[in-house]
C-alpha cells in the first residue's frame, strides 16, 4: 500500500507467458518421446493420451463404476420396499 492506496488484484486479467519446457539430454530417447507425448499442448486429456490401451482402461473404469452405482441403486431400492412377510 503505498501512498494510501489499496493494491488492486485481477483475476484472470493478466496474461503469463508459457514456461519453457526444458528436457535434460541425460534422459533415454523412448522417455523423451513419452515426455513430449504427454506433454504436448493439446485438447486431450492426459489419462487418454497414452492411446487406444489407455481408452479401452478408462471406458471399462467408467463402465464398472456404472455397474456398482446401479447396483447400490437396486439394493437401496429393494431394501426401501421390500415385500412384508406374513
Amino acid at each position: 500500500m503505498r501512498n494510501g492506496k489499496t493494491p488492486r488484484r485481477t483475476m484472470g486479467g493478466g496474461h503469463h507467458p508459457e514456461p519453457k519446457v526444458y528436457i535434460s539430454d541425460k534422459i533415454p530417447d523412448s522417455l523423451r518421446k513419452s515426455m513430449q507425448t504427454f506433454q504436448a499442448k493439446n485438447e486431450i486429456p492426459v489419462f487418454l493420451k497414452g492411446g487406444p490401451a489407455d481408452k479401452a482402461l478408462f471406458l471399462t473404469t467408467v463402465a464398472l463404476c456404472g455397474i456398482g452405482i446401479l447396483g447400490v441403486l437396486r439394493f437401496v431400492w429393494s431394501a426401501g420396499f421390500a415385500s412384508k412377510k406374513k
